[in-house]
C-alpha cells in the first residue's frame, strides 16, 4: 500500500472524535466558528485539561537531533464552538517530530554528494536506464525517517477499528500496527494502542505513534502508557 505523506491515517471506524484545529482559547480564535461560540460545560472543561495532562504526562521524549511541535499548546479552553457534530468530551492531541536542521543539512550535503556522482555516471552513460532507479533511491534515502507523531485521543467512545490495522502484542491495552509505504517508496507504519477503560466508565483513551517501523516502534516504546 502506498501513501502519501504527511498521512491522515484513520484510527477508527467513525472520525466524529476528531477535534477540528482550533484550541478554543484565546480572544480571536472563535471568530472562526461558523455558529458563534459559548462557554464550555465544566465536563468539558475538564475532560480538556484532563486529556492535555494526559497528553503530556505520557509523551515520548523528543529524539535527539529532533525538534517537535504540539498541536495544543494550552492547558485550558474559554469557549467551544457551538455545533452539534463534535464531543467537546474528546480530544485529540498531537505531537509531531521533525529531523533537526543540522540533520537535514547534513543528509542534504550526502545527497548533493551522490547525486553529482550520478549525473557523472549518466555523462559517461546517457542510455543506462538503471541510473534512474539510482536516483529515486537516493531521494527516498534523504527522505526516510525524518517526521513521526505522537497522538493521543482522549475521551473515545467509538473503538471499532479498521481493517487495515492488524493486531500486535501490548502490555497494556489492546495493540494494532499498520504498515505501509509512503510516497518515496519509504516503510512507514503507524501503530496503535487502545487502553482500557478507567473502572466504571464507558471512554477510552487511544494512542497513536507513526514514522518510519523503527521511529514508531521507538516512540511507542517511549510512551508511558502505564
Amino acid at each position: 500500500m502506498v501513501r502519501s505523506r504527511p498521512i491522515a491515517v484513520l484510527l477508527l471506524a467513525s472520525t466524529a472524535f476528531v477535534f477540528v484545529g482550533r484550541v478554543c482559547a484565546g480572544q480571536e480564535g472563535w471568530k472562526g466558528c461558523d455558529n458563534g461560540h459559548r462557554d464550555p460545560t465544566a465536563a468539558e472543561a475538564q475532560a480538556y485539561r484532563d486529556g492535555y495532562a494526559l497528553f503530556q504526562r505520557m509523551a515520548p521524549p523528543t529524539p535527539p537531533n529532533w525538534t517537535s511541535e504540539d498541536s495544543h499548546a494550552l492547558d485550558h479552553i474559554t469557549w467551544v464552538c457551538v455545533t452539534a457534530l463534535l464531543d467537546y468530551q474528546r480530544w485529540h492531541f498531537t505531537r509531531t517530530f521533525k529531523l533537526g536542521r543540522a540533520e537535514v543539512e547534513k543528509r542534504s550535503a550526502e545527497m548533493m554528494k551522490k547525486i553529482q556522482a550520478l549525473m557523472a555516471k549518466r555523462e559517461a552513460s546517457p542510455t543506462d536506464s538503471s541510473l534512474d532507479a539510482e536516483q529515486k533511491a537516493i531521494e527516498a534515502e534523504f527522505e526516510r525517517d525524518d517526521i513521526a507523531t505522537y497522538e493521543l485521543i482522549f475521551g473515545a467512545t467509538e473503538t471499532r477499528i479498521s481493517s487495515d490495522f492488524k493486531p500486535m502484542a501490548s502490555a497494556v491495552g489492546k495493540g494494532y500496527r499498520q504498515e505501509y509505504e509512503d510516497k518515496s517508496g519509504n516503510p512507514y507504519a503507524t501503530l496503535m494502542v487502545v487502553l482500557p477503560p478507567a473502572p466504571g466508565a464507558n471512554r477510552r483513551t487511544i494512542v497513536q505513534t507513526s514514522g518510519d517501523p523503527a521511529r514508531a516502534q521507538a516512540l511507542l516504546n517511549g510512551t508511558k502508557l502505564r
